[in-house]
């Protein structure tokens, strides 16, 4: 989760940042 985006944890990282 500290990807901010950039690291697509299952896809998920992305959508917690706010990225989609």
């Amino acid at each position: 989760m500290e990807g901010k985006g950039k690291l697509p944890l299952e896809g998920k990282c992305q959508r917690i940042d706010g990225t989609e």
